[in-house]
């Protein structure tokens, strides 16, 4: 399995920019250097060509990175919320995969990723960006979930409950069951907005890990219609629309940059017909007890259960 397929919530495309008049493209070893960082910030960064304030972003989440302060953090707060308002949302996920692309060159730090997490408001942006932080982040004492556990340890200072919904969707996206636990324990940080975000993941894969925290997830909310609705229908749409079509169990190898093999290894695989056989004692049974109108019959029809 790829890495571009391991991390399918990410937009990934090609950051490129071309020269300018008002200043250069910050080359890898430009992009951490204060002097280069100066010269645009001179510049009336609100007024910069989105190129510039592209790279702007950039250098300051590198930069965040090697001296990571909360007081660092909050200066640059108006920048990010400026690029959040002024650039498509396509254009700050490639900005976020840029700056985890120099991350793994071993330009700035897993934490450079922090800012865009906290300020941008987009589910694209802060769910990659987490995901990113969670699969960089160096070991410490050897603990392979070091980076699922600090992006937990985040979520905890998160400006919304949207964003901290938006952070564990990061984290239930990397698929792998080991991640499990801290991701059931940052679920209990959540309010009904932090939820309604998580409901929306989707990776473009039908993880077992996920699917399974799904069906836990509608036994807890069976008497909340609206939340158990939306549960529900991002179950189905695991069975309709994952590609491959399979139920797949995957193990990452944590931190990315450290591995020398794939990124992430397929562990097992499912035919969605098959895992749907697996599950459907589960589902008959919310089915049961789901209130009037029921959807749990049309989720047992898309996971291909009679």
């Amino acid at each position: 399995m790829s890495r571009r397929h391991s991390s399918k919530i990410v937009v990934l495309a090609v950051f490129a920019t071309a020269a300018s008049s008002m200043a250069p493209a910050f080359s890898d070893a430009q992009v951490t250097d204060p002097t280069v960082r100066k010269a645009f910030e001179r510049a009336d960064w609100r007024n910069l060509p989105t190129t510039q304030l592209k790279e702007l972003v950039i250098s300051s989440s590198l930069t965040y990175g090697l001296e990571p302060t909360p007081e660092s953090l909050r200066s640059n707060k108006d920048l990010y919320h400026h690029f959040a308002a002024r650039v498509p949302l396509g254009e700050r996920v490639e900005t976020a995969v840029a700056v985890s692309k120099k991350i793994e060159k071993g330009v700035g730090s897993a934490r450079s990723l922090e800012p865009l997490i906290h300020y941008d408001p987009a589910f694209a942006v802060v769910s990659s960006a987490a995901l990113n932080l969670a699969v960089l982040m160096p070991l410490r004492q050897n603990d392979e979930l070091t980076g699922p556990r600090y992006v937990c340890q985040l979520m905890r200072s998160a400006r919304s409950d949207e964003s901290r919904g938006q952070m564990l969707a990061g984290l239930l996206l990397l698929g792998d069951q080991r991640v499990m636990p801290i991701v059931r324990e940052c679920f209990g940080l959540l309010g009904p907005g932090g939820r309604k975000e998580l409901a929306t993941s989707w990776s473009g894969f039908a993880y077992k890990s996920v699917v399974d925290f799904m069906l836990d997830w509608l036994d807890q909310v069976v008497d909340r219609g609206d939340e158990f609705g939306s549960v529900a229908g991002a179950l189905a749409r695991l069975a309709i629309q994952a590609q491959p079509r399979a139920v797949l169990d995957v193990r990452r190898n944590f931190p990315a940059t450290a591995t020398r093999g794939t990124p992430v290894d397929l562990l097992q695989k499912w035919d969605i017909r098959d895992y749907g056989q697996i599950i459907a004692p589960r589902l008959r049974a919310l089915a049961k007890r789901e209130r009037e109108p029921k959807v749990i019959p049309l989720v047992m029809d898309a996971w291909g259960i009679q």
